[in-house]
């Protein structure tokens, strides 16, 4: 199940959201105290009253220990009208009641089993009207189905009963709060265990306790490798976390008899260490439990809590992977989660108003981001290794695309140079900060490889976001002159420096081109040094800005520089 959108009437500081759509991956974002939070907390309180109400439905779901743990968690976040009604209105005679609308999207075999269980055929759609009446408590509020007219109206009505068990039984949701504690975590814990230990069978479990134990056992450090494996993956210096169960425990009660060792260097209870520690298995076991066969709605209230800058770049990429399986609901403060790719999926509170985002300049102003000048409209940036990879690219990937030159015209379009492999993890960060979509073209040589690799780790760059300039044939390593046309610069070099690259030792591609240049150089006995590199290279860029592409490439070339061009178009 997935939630479609949300519906808000006067809610703690939030008077009015009107059906505000929630995507895969939607982002909350406002200035402190404008109701950002406030939008997790609605829907977490429609759930939970959901569920509370199927519970009171069917005595069965009292019954379930997973019930009464999730019941633990949620009780004190029950409707209570002195903290949730809205505060400047609660001294007014008459008040509208507070009221909450989900509507809910059912996956095709969910509406399937809908219609089977509760007899009602059904679109994949059902919308939950949930009222809050003046007053406190855990059945102060009344669930009415909307949306339905016409044919099947009645029975909906009729059934409303089983429409909410069906809910309520099947949404699967979890919140992450910005503090967060080692309750939180033991909290994933738990489901983590659970789901393990519901792979016993029960006749076994009853004929053999102690069979049980040592199943226990095993799977628990089995579940123990996976999760340190996921841990390592922000924390390094973590050498192992271990779940610790009672030996004498019984399956049913072992929620709260859950112990996690965290060995960091020092072997303690997690509950002993620091909050940054906190954050990061909070968010790693999060990612441990969306593996799950089953999707979730999954809301995180600040990612960024409690993170370092390098961390917060690799929970970036973990909840957007978390979000290709499940629907995934944040708030922030930080650029770097802003979905840029789909700008209607960031969600704007102001004065307790919610509003899809129009512009990313929008995104920017609220969050204060400011832009250097060159980058001040800018959208998307193209970042090269060198200042001559920018004179050349921007202007053969123009002439590929006129949806290129357009938008390098417009400003949307920046071209960036790295000033050396080794800043591209810096600069990636950068720019994902300021919230531009980038796309990264690096050399085939070791530094390029490498820098790409360390950007990859770091969550800064996927590999969809990179091209690397690999040369055909059995060059080891490869840049970008080795795809130019010798045509374009031999009479240049000839001209300017004395030296004919129609040489042997130019011939090959076993070197990359600026090493069989010195090469060259050196055997006809002309000097080489990294000042000559660079000046050579200038020049040729400046043939590259006025020539054809015909002359500049190779035709099994120039597909790669239609390639490259493609998938920055698909960014723009």
């Amino acid at each position: 199940m997935k939630i479609n959108s949300i519906s808000i009437a006067n809610y703690r500081s939030i008077t009015t959201v009107k059906e505000l759509p929630l995507s895969d991956y939607s982002v909350i974002l406002g200035k402190n105290n404008e109701g950002k939070t406030n939008i997790l907390s609605a829907i977490r309180l429609a759930i939970v009253s959901l569920k509370i109400k199927a519970a009171m439905l069917d005595d069965t779901m009292l019954r379930k220990a997973a019930f009464f743990s999730e019941w633990r968690r949620e009780k004190d976040n029950l409707y209570q009208y002195e903290r949730d009604y809205p505060m400047s209105l609660q001294a007014q005679e008459k008040n509208n009641p507070t009221v909450l609308v989900l509507d809910i999207m059912l996956n095709e075999k969910e509406r399937r089993d809908f219609i089977q269980r509760v007899g009602i055929e059904n679109n994949g759609r059902i919308s939950v009207k949930i009222t809050y009446k003046n007053g406190s408590g855990y059945d102060n509020f009344t669930i009415a189905i909307l949306k339905k007219r016409g044919k099947g109206a009645t029975s909906y009505k009729n059934k409303i009963d089983q429409v909410i068990t069906f809910i309520a039984q099947n949404i699967n949701f979890q919140y992450i709060p910005a503090v967060r504690t080692e309750n939180r975590s033991l909290s994933l814990l738990r489901d983590l265990v659970s789901d393990e230990l519901a792979h016993i069978n029960d006749n076994e479990y009853n004929d053999a306790l102690k069979v049980v134990q040592n199943k226990q056992k095993e799977l628990m450090s089995k579940l123990s490798e996976q999760i340190s494996e996921k841990i390592k993956v922000f924390l390094p210096t973590v050498k192992r976390a271990d779940i610790i169960l009672n030996d004498d425990i019984k399956r049913s009660l072992i929620r709260s008899d859950i112990e996690f060792v965290v060995d960091d260097g020092t072997k303690t209870n997690l509950s002993y260490k620091g909050e940054g520690i906190k954050s990061l298995i909070t968010l790693a076991l999060l990612n441990s439990t969306s593996n799950s066969d089953t999707s979730r709605i999954v809301a995180i209230e600040e990612p960024e809590s409690h993170l370092h800058p390098g961390a917060i770049h690799q929970i970036h990429s973990v909840i957007q992977s978390i979000s290709e399986t499940n629907q995934v609901i944040i708030t922030t403060h930080n650029g770097v989660f802003v979905n840029r790719l789909d700008l209607s999926s960031n969600i704007i509170i102001d004065n307790g108003v919610g509003n899809l985002a129009s512009s990313i300049d929008d995104v920017r102003t609220l969050l204060g981001i400011q832009l250097a000048d060159n980058l001040i409209c800018t959208d998307t940036v193209i970042i090269v290794e060198g200042s001559d990879d920018v004179t050349s690219l921007k202007s053969v990937l123009s002439q590929i695309s006129d949806k290129i030159r357009d938008a390098i015209k417009n400003k949307k379009l920046s071209f960036v140079d790295l000033g050396g492999a080794s800043n591209l993890k810096y600069k990636c960060s950068l720019y994902a900060s300021l919230m531009c979509k980038y796309y990264v073209i690096v050399d085939g040589d070791k530094c390029g490889i490498e820098a790409k690799t360390t950007a990859i780790l770091n969550g800064l760059l996927s590999d969809k976001d990179v091209f690397v300039l690999y040369a055909y044939g059995d060059n080891k390593e490869s840049e970008f002159e080795d795809f130019l046309s010798k045509e374009l610069y031999k009479e240049m070099i000839l001209s300017d420096y004395g030296v004919d690259v129609n040489a042997a030792s130019f011939k090959g591609c076993k070197k990359k081109w600026s090493d069989r240049l010195k090469d060259t150089f050196l055997k006809q006995g002309k000097e080489f040094n990294d000042k000559t590199e660079e000046e050579i290279k200038r020049k040729i860029s400046k043939l590259v800005e006025r020539s054809r592409l015909s002359e500049i490439f190779p035709k099994y070339y120039l597909e790669n520089m239609q390639c490259i061009a493609a998938q920055i178009e698909r960014l723009l």
